[in-house]
């Protein structure tokens, strides 16, 4: 029509045609101009409260269920007092409302309008009991009352009848077949019952009903169905088609995060937090999705961020307890004790009735060794968890055996026993208390019913190594230690003391293979690189052992050990100047380690270097005059100088020492000799030999004070048996020479 009037006006006149194509081109340049400004404007999302409301009970493994449908009202019913009593309720006075409901009852007692509200008030009052028998009159009289039998099904719900509130949803259904709310109602009620085939049936039908919100809240709940019956791929399609009717809708995209986090891969762990921060977007204040983000980031070991969320989420909801808790767990994982102990102490006074900040208190107290302030809060949680909590009785057993109270803690563990025979770890630390009393032998009977009731149990096998090591018994440890690795591969402190005992059995290259294995568990683990060190110098391999020394340095700059270590294999190498150069690191850090000094000064008369020597033996003895080492070293350096008598003098305050080492008392005998004081020099000798007879450098020593008596025979025998030993000591050569022997 409008094509054929343009052709008449062109046919008719030109200037008709003009003033309508202008016409047409500015109204075609306004619409652009309001679309332009249209789309310049920003978008307002506000989630509503039923798309965001949830409830802390409700996190589970499996996501958030989300509200359930409420009670249902006839609102198309204006009577005045029906006016007032929705407005009472709707302004949060449901106590208000009810009295004007049970008033407005009283003037109309056969009136099924306001019994229902009557009842739908007391179900929102928590006075579930009158409302369930006001409602079954109401349906009694009036069968096809579709919202009555509806709010009876609620009632009975939460007065934890399911058969009876089953049947009633299933009446409200047949009487209204499309009601969306009867659908959930019913199909989270099936849910709660472990029936989540019958769920996922009568929810799949839900999702027919309904648009716009009322669409996706049927297919959240389907969604949560379908993920309760192992289907989690069709669960994750269903959240997305709930967004996809309400895109700023919370609880799916919580519940989606949830199932990618039990793949337990980088990848879906990545998409996770996408979603997650997608649902932060939307709700800043949306506690679930901070929650759930800390717990992702604790998984991925970044405890300050996990830290930093879950406090954003107590911060939008302080009533949370589960990320109060789960704060103050990282936070005593990240050492910082007394915040985590503020963080319990809160959770204690919020929440009077959970036993498990009791149980972190009594954690907090026996690392403090503050026992008395452990066993009241271990015995806090055990009375508000009526006495069945096994993990704060077995800490409350260990408590108690730390405080020297061994009888009661055995006595614990026996009771704990007896309620629960096949709890290895009641058995473990009833054998920890054994072990403490020297009663080794129940010890070990107790830890092997322990690994026998649990064959997975890797720490009754740990601590079964440990009881044999402590008996010396190396070999039995290494297979205990090699049972605990084959149940847990990953055992730290197993493969740690396997290495430990393969050294004793003197299997060099298992023991560095068992310190391998550990590092391979723990990378960071400065000890098991430090231990690997020691292995790799006994074996022989000191440019390895350098390395692991050196790797242990970055992990804990300030490692003392590890500093004189490396020294000692450079000084092994005759990388003298090295060498120095470590033992000197470790003595900035620690100027009183004896050992780091010592090896210094022995080092330095290894490189000729003997006067500086000398000056750290002194600086050595000044700091740390019982070290016997650096007394010996100094001594036998003045012997090399022929000054006797100060060799004798530096000695002196250890002769009479019951615990002084074998080659001090040679270095003493020697000095004693070339003073001639040969009566000492045999006394010390004697004792000497008593330890040591056999050793070559004794038996030397045995030569010496027979050529200082002139006893020629005795000082060739003894120079025979030390020849047996070390024929190629130049000293032994020097010595035979002295006595004519061949």
């Amino acid at each position: 029509m409008i094509v054929r009037a343009i052709r008449r006006l062109f046919a008719e006149s030109f200037l008709p045609l003009l003033l309508v194509l202008l016409a047409v081109l500015g109204t075609t340049l306004y619409l652009d101009r309001v679309a332009r400004d249209y789309a310049v404007r920003p978008t307002r999302i506000e989630v509503k409260p039923t798309l965001g409301s949830w409830d802390e009970s409700q996190l589970t493994d499996d996501g958030l269920a989300g509200p359930r449908g409420a009670a249902l009202t006839d609102t198309a019913d204006a009577r005045p007092e029906l006016v007032e009593i929705r407005r009472l309720a709707r302004a949060g006075d449901p106590a208000q409302a009810l009295a004007v409901a049970q008033k407005a009852l009283a003037a109309a007692p056969e009136d099924p309008v306001l019994v229902n509200e009557v009842a739908v008030l007391q179900i929102k009052t928590k006075a579930v009991a009158p409302a369930i028998e006001a409602l079954q009159a109401l349906v009694s009289r009036k069968p096809d009352f579709h919202r009555a039998w509806f709010n009876l099904g609620l009632a009975q719900g939460q007065s934890g009848r399911p058969a009876e509130a089953r049947a009633a949803y299933e009446r409200a259904i047949a009487l209204l077949p499309n009601h969306l709310e009867s659908h959930v109602n019913l199909g989270m009620l099936l849910l709660d019952q472990g029936d989540a085939k019958g769920a996922v049936a009568i929810l799949e039908k839900a999702t027919a009903f309904g648009g716009g919100d009322e669409k996706a809240r049927a297919f959240f709940s389907y969604g949560v169905a379908l993920g309760r019956a192992g289907r989690p791929d069709d669960a994750f399609a269903a959240y997305t088609k709930a967004i996809e009717f309400r895109p700023d809708y919370l609880l799916p995209r919580y519940n989606q995060a949830q199932l990618l986090m039990a793949r337990k891969t980088p990848e879906a762990g990545d998409q996770a937090e996408q979603i997650l921060r997608q649902a932060i977007a939307l709700g800043p204040e949306f506690a679930p999705a901070w929650f759930l983000l800390g717990r992702l980031a604790s998984e991925r070991d970044r405890d300050e961020d996990a830290l930093e969320f879950y406090e954003r989420a107590v911060q939008h909801a302080p009533n949370f307890f589960k990320a109060a808790y789960n704060a103050s767990l990282v936070a005593l994982r990240l050492k910082r004790t007394d915040d985590a102990a503020r963080g319990f102490q809160r959770l204690v006074v919020a929440f009077p009735e959970r036993a498990e900040p009791h149980f972190n208190l009594g954690r907090i107290a026996y690392q403090k060794r503050r026992y008395d302030e452990a066993e009241k809060a271990y015995r806090k949680a055990l009375e508000l968890q009526k006495g069945e909590y096994p993990e704060a009785e077995l800490n409350l057993g260990l408590t108690l055996k730390a405080a020297g109270r061994k009888d009661e803690a055995l006595a614990l563990f026996d009771a704990l026993i007896a309620r629960h025979p096949d709890m290895a770890s009641a058995r473990q630390n009833r054998a920890i208390v054994l072990m403490s009393l020297d009663r080794d032998e129940e010890a070990r009977a107790e830890l092997a019913r322990a690994a026998g009731s649990d064959r997975q149990s890797a720490s009754a096998h740990y601590n079964l190594g440990v009881l044999e090591a402590r008996q010396g018994r190396h070999a039995e440890a290494a297979a205990a230690y090699e049972r605990a690795l084959a149940a847990e591969e990953d055992h730290l402190k197993a493969a740690i003391n396997l290495g430990v005992e393969r050294a004793a059995l003197g299997d060099r290259e298992a023991a560095v293979k068992a310190y391998e294995r550990a590092i391979a568990i723990a990378p960071e683990y400065a000890p098991a690189w430090f231990n690997l060190g020691v292995a790799l110098r006994a074996a022989g391999r000191l440019n390895e052992a350098a390395d692991a020394y050196r790797k242990v340095l970055t992990l804990d700059p300030e490692s003392v050990k590890a500093m004189t270590n490396l020294g000692a294999t450079y000084a092994k190498q005759s990388l003298f100047e090295l060498a120095i150069r470590a033992y000197r690191d470790a003595l900035e850090i620690a100027p009183r380690n004896a050992s780091a000094r010592y090896n210094l000064a022995l080092t330095f008369k290894r490189a000729g270097r003997v006067d500086e020597a000398l000056a750290e033996l002194e600086r050595g003895r000044t700091l740390s005059p019982t070290h016997g080492r650096t007394a010996n070293l100094l001594a036998t350096i003045h012997i090399e100088r022929k000054a006797y008598r100060e060799a004798a003098d530096v000695l002196a305050p250890f002769e009479s020492s019951p615990k002084a080492r074998a080659s001090l008392l040679r270095t003493l005998t020697r000095a004693h000799i070339e003073l001639g004081h040969l009566d000492a020099a045999a006394g010390l000798l004697a004792r000497v030999q008593e330890r040591a007879a056999d050793d070559p450098e004794t038996l030397k020593m045995v030569a010496r004070l027979a050529l200082a008596r002139k006893d020629t025979a005795g000082a060739r025998t003894a120079l025979q048996a030390a020849a047996a030993k070390a024929p190629d000591d130049p000293e032994l050569i020097a010595l035979k020479q002295q006595a004519g022997a061949p």
